[in-house]
């Protein structure tokens, strides 16, 4: 094997060791690792030199002579969370800047008249200006994403743009992009920590359309031309979110053939409009019309929001790990 492969392997297993405990001593991490003490001696201190890895005082004695500590900085890099979105008509930003451990620098919400790309370079750039340490942007959108090129979206004028190249070429900065819903799915299905064999996030703006995100065996099921979850274009009849019948029938109607499909263990289903009361409704159109056995639990998040910027934390904290 390469040797420069080799060492990022071994700097890998440091790295993921240090992160994982508070601190550590050198025999503790070749422990861990499987590395030789002599290994994990010559990594520490290329990553004491980086500023990746930080040198504490003394372990406490134990009889013989005291060991030195070492903890990783998460202050050594950070990562940079935005999304768009468009509720009732009005376009926003929402973004956030964090450590490696997730502890928040700034977050700030902005409306737009009409968000472009270069709205988000300004933000971005602004970033970068008052946190040098920033090396990854992760970015969600109401639209269709294939490699990082946004094709068709509900906020118009980012359709047909490429934010990742784009990005990544005027900031040197690693950047991911990644649907709204998909983005909102990877979050809940992290947050409560599921194992389901298959998992749906459904959501619903108030104004727009509906779209969906799926993980199969832990994985965002993203279709061959990145098309799934594009629920618009399923041969319903369109209503606008509410609470008459019409709308929570076409809700039904979408859930059972996903159910139909996919055999989720749990389906959640999130927008501003969505009650208590919409959702016993809605489950028991589903248990009126497939065998108890198949209808799959079903929750409500009003908003996104927590899901969506968890998702593109876990997304950019990802890419990160493989950028290193």
């Amino acid at each position: 094997m390469d040797t420069s492969v080799l060492k990022r392997i071994n700097k890998n297993k440091i790295r993921t060791a240090l992160r994982t405990c508070e601190t550590a001593s050198k025999n503790s991490l070749a422990q861990m690792t499987g590395l030789s003490v002599g290994t994990c001696n010559n990594m520490l201190k290329e990553l004491i030199e980086e500023g990746e890895v930080l040198e504490l005082d003394h372990a406490p004695s134990t009889g013989g002579r005291r060991s030195r500590v070492f903890r990783y900085n998460m202050n050594y890099a950070y990562l940079m969370s935005l999304y768009t979105r468009i509720e009732d008509n009005v376009e926003s930003i929402y973004y956030q800047v964090t450590d490696l451990s997730g502890n928040i620098k700034e977050e700030a919400h902005r409306e737009y008249d009409f968000i472009t790309l270069k709205d988000i370079q300004v933000l971005v750039e602004t970033m970068l200006s008052l946190y040098p340490q920033l090396k990854l942007v992760s970015l969600g959108v109401p639209g269709v994403v294939q490699n990082g090129q946004i094709k068709n979206c509900d906020i118009k004028k980012l359709a047909d743009t490429h934010p990742k190249m784009i990005l990544e070429d005027h900031f040197k900065l690693g950047v991911v992009v990644e649907n709204d819903v998909n983005a909102s799915a990877i979050g809940y299905y992290a947050k409560t920590d599921y194992d389901d064999e298959s998992f749906a996030y459904i959501y619903y703006p108030l104004n727009g359309f509906a779209g969906a995100g799926f993980i199969v065996h832990n994985q965002i099921l993203r279709g061959f031309s990145s098309f799934s979850g594009e629920m618009n274009h399923m041969p319903f009849e369109s209503f606008v979110p509410s609470h008459e019948e019409g709308f929570l029938n076409q809700v039904a109607k979408a859930l059972i053939s996903i159910v139909c499909i996919l055999n989720p263990n749990h389906i959640v289903l999130s927008g501003l409009g969505f009650t208590d009361l919409d959702l016993e409704i809605i489950e028991a159109k589903l248990q009126a019309h497939l065998p108890g056995m198949h209808v799959p639990e079903l929750m409500c998040e009003s908003d996104f929001h927590d899901s969506y910027i968890y998702g593109l934390r876990e997304l950019a904290l990802d890419h990160y790990n493989k950028m290193i």
